[in-house]
């Protein structure tokens, strides 16, 4: 869903020829996905709401910035914004009247890597070579797993401490 909201004709895809979608594309195909995700996991009513709150022509102008011919500078100046508010706040919120060259080598030891790691993890770079995040359902049965890998003893005492909270 967030991925359809931010999408924009002006900004080039996450490919290696940097190929642009035109507003039309983009509009199909945010609805295919959806429609296709509510398809696989046989949520109708879902993909019903959607459509007609949401995706519709009508309403899809009112929320997604490929509609717009141009890039709204309202919520881009909202992130700026919040972006230096919280590096103010977070980062040098320790120091009183940083100088400037302070004010440098903190944006590239400490906000360079951290906006690289979150730009990776936005492109799917983050996991090469690692493994897969778990799905809910694995989720779910790692849980199990671990709770039958413990002692009769452990699980007494974990189930003591849940009733005395």
């Amino acid at each position: 869903f967030r991925h359809h909201f931010c999408h924009h004709p002006q900004i080039p895809l996450n490919d290696q020829a940097g190929m642009c979608l035109t507003a039309e594309e983009i509009y199909e195909a945010a609805v295919y996905n959806m429609y296709k995700y509510c398809q696989d996991n046989d949520l109708a009513q879902v993909w019903a709401y959607l459509w007609n709150c949401w995706y519709t022509p009508g309403h899809w102008e009112l929320w997604a910035r490929s509609s717009s011919p141009v890039i709204s500078w309202m919520r881009t100046m909202m992130m700026v914004e919040g972006f230096w508010r919280l590096f103010k706040h977070d980062v040098l919120g320790s120091f009183s009247h940083p100088r400037l060259d302070l004010v440098t080598y903190l944006i590239i030891t400490d906000l360079l890597p951290a906006i690289k790691r979150k730009l990776d993890h936005i492109c799917g770079l983050c996991r090469i070579g690692r493994p897969v995040a778990l799905a809910p359902w694995n989720k779910a049965m790692k849980a199990i797993w671990e709770d039958c890998s413990r002692s009769d003893v452990e699980r007494r005492v974990k189930k003591e401490k849940k009733l005395l909270k």
